[in-house]
């Protein structure tokens, strides 16, 4: 408390949590509210997504979802909250206040996951993992592919090379155009990694992996080009 009374912004979002819930002070919405808004001036990430909560709800506040979104954003991309990331990644799911992006959705998800949160972060990695698991189904290609990053590994998850293999094979299936993609399953195929050795699909999916990166690098670079598959080389028009 003294901490906080003396402007560090940590100390005010702990204390501020404190109020919040009741630990070893009695329960004050309203000062743990005001401490949150003061944390959040001073740029502490939990007390910005904090206050934009309080936004997205209207409580202690006007309801604004569009403030809240910018809040968000802000404690996501500028101050890497993983509570953040992952309201972020509710809005490009939904389509709420931003065009439906499934695979905007499962970047923001993934960033959830690799960023510790603040308060129950072992809720938020759950609801994260089972967030891409969700897109994945629906035949989003980044999410299965973050997936199979996460089991091949062993961030946060058991290292598994089976479901490794599973959802990196998914994630091309399902038109996934990252390159490292590609180039994971071609490892894992030629290693034997998640599935039985396979030098000839080994061979496809590096070369796939190599075509991907082409038109990665042209798109960025406004590059004319078509593809011929046969001779597996770009035309530059």
């Amino acid at each position: 408390k003294l901490a906080a009374e003396q402007g560090d912004k940590y100390s005010k979002t702990c204390l501020a949590q404190m109020y919040e819930q009741g630990d070893f002070i009695s329960k004050n919405k309203k000062e743990a509210q005001r401490l949150y808004t003061e944390a959040a001036e001073q740029g502490e990430a939990y007390a910005l997504y904090k206050v934009a909560q309080m936004y997205y709800t209207g409580e202690g506040r006007v309801k604004d979802k569009k403030k809240a979104l910018e809040l968000y954003e802000d404690a996501a991309i500028n101050h890497r909250s993983g509570e953040a990331y992952y309201e972020l990644g509710r809005f490009y799911e939904y389509g709420e206040l931003v065009k439906t992006d499934k695979n905007q959705a499962a970047k923001f998800y993934r960033e959830a996951f690799m960023n510790y949160g603040f308060d129950n972060r072992l809720k938020i990695w759950k609801e994260a993992l089972n967030a891409l698991e969700r897109l994945a189904m629906q035949k989003c290609g980044d999410a299965a592919y973050y997936l199979g990053c996460l089991y091949y590994h062993a961030y946060m998850v058991e290292k598994n090379e089976k479901e490794a293999f599973k959802w990196c094979k998914m994630a091309m299936e399902n038109g996934c155009e990252n390159h490292n993609a590609a180039a994971m399953l071609s490892g894992m195929y030629e290693d034997g990694e998640g599935t039985e050795k396979d030098d000839e699909k080994s061979l496809y999916w590096i070369k796939e992996s190599l075509r991907l990166q082409n038109e990665a690098y042209f798109k960025k670079h406004n590059i004319n080009v078509e593809y011929d598959s046969e001779q597996n080389r770009a035309i530059i028009k």
